[in-house]
């Protein structure tokens, strides 16, 4: 019952957090994450807070809360925080809500990660819903278009 009430707390303090986060976003360009990021460097981040800071991060977008889930998905959209790809990529295989599944497509298409489009590009194949499966295919068409774009401009 004890540890049943502290992992509620933790989950109350994260989604305050992401909560806050969503609300005050900061508007931040940079394509990779990590501790150097300037968001990151400006918050006094050292390893081993990022490290915490991630793996709560991830415990978060695996929550049994959908809203908490949302939150920490957009959260790790907005910043590029790479280090949490897989945990959108698996996440993204286990979802349930449609809804969820276009979030994480959209936070992994705003990465950039090559695993994350191909996670998208295999959501578009196997979707049984429209909209999942419309929205999942507008994502792989425009990264591929964006990609394909830079290669012919670089010649």
């Amino acid at each position: 019952m004890v540890q049943r009430s502290f992992k509620s707390l933790v989950l109350v303090i994260l989604s305050l957090f992401v909560f806050t986060a969503a609300a005050y976003p900061q508007q931040v360009q940079v394509k990779r994450s990590s501790i150097n990021n300037p968001y990151i460097a400006e918050k006094e981040y050292n390893d081993v807070k990022f490290t915490k800071f991630i793996e709560n991060l991830s415990v978060a977008i695996q929550a049994d809360n959908s809203g908490l889930r949302k939150s920490a998905i957009y959260l790790a959209g907005l910043y590029s925080l790479y280090e949490v790809v897989p945990v959108l990529v698996a996440q993204l295989e286990n979802e349930t809500d449609d809804d969820i599944k276009v979030l994480i497509a959209l936070a992994l298409y705003r990465m950039e990660d090559p695993v994350g489009i191909d996670a998208v590009e295999k959501l578009y194949k196997s979707a049984s819903n429209g909209r999942v499966k419309r929205m999942s295919k507008a994502i792989v068409d425009n990264f591929r278009n964006k990609f394909a774009h830079l290669e012919i401009s670089e010649r």
